[in-house]
């Protein structure tokens, strides 16, 4: 009997708890309360507008990479699917619930497909003309996605006997810090 190799599904799991406190880090200082968005257009419209979009496409990148197909070409893609593949001859793995999970992940990614092909991996001309709309990434949806992702990882780590694998990880993130920070800015400027 061969030893199940459980180190992509590993790495998976790190990969989609990172993607998630990146989500939480974007959501935090942009769909906050409106006087924490009034606090960063206060102190550099340009620079949050410029975060906010680079944010924006790493986070539609993410889900894009995360939902590949286990390989293309001569490549292989670290992705859902990869791990569903590599796992399946495993007599515990739960082909049919991950697969339905999987199908739920990808149509999170189909929602973020012409954002991502349209303003990312191409400049496309109509789009920066204004002749053609690019869709909308609507955050709800991408949080979605990475619920999807952990009842995934919740349910193989289970039925393999390897316990859960929480995303949402307590803990003081960044943007939390750099809200404290320009609050007290603001404070410090008026006096």
């Amino acid at each position: 009997m061969t030893q199940l190799d459980l180190q992509p599904l590993r790495e998976l799991a790190d990969e989609v708890v990172r993607q998630y406190h990146e989500f939480a880090e974007f959501h935090f200082l942009f769909y906050g309360p409106q006087a924490r968005v009034d606090l960063l257009n206060a102190v550099a419209t340009h620079f949050f507008g410029e975060l906010f979009g680079i944010m924006l496409d790493r986070l539609v990148l993410g889900v894009s990479k995360l939902t590949d197909p286990a390989g293309s070409g001569d490549r292989t893609n670290l992705s859902l699917a990869y791990v569903h593949k590599g796992l399946a001859h495993d007599a515990r793995y739960p082909k049919a619930d991950a697969a339905k999970l999987i199908s739920q992940a990808i149509a999170v990614r189909t929602h973020l497909e012409v954002w991502r092909s349209k303003r990312i991996a191409h400049n496309d001309a109509s789009v920066a003309l204004g002749l053609l709309d690019a869709g909308e990434v609507i955050p709800e949806r991408i949080k979605e996605f990475y619920f999807v992702a952990e009842r995934y990882l919740n349910l193989v780590q289970d039925k393999l006997g390897l316990g859960p694998c929480p995303i949402s990880t307590p803990g003081i993130h960044g943007a939390d810090e750099l809200v404290k920070a320009l609050k007290s800015a603001m404070v410090f400027e008026k006096l």
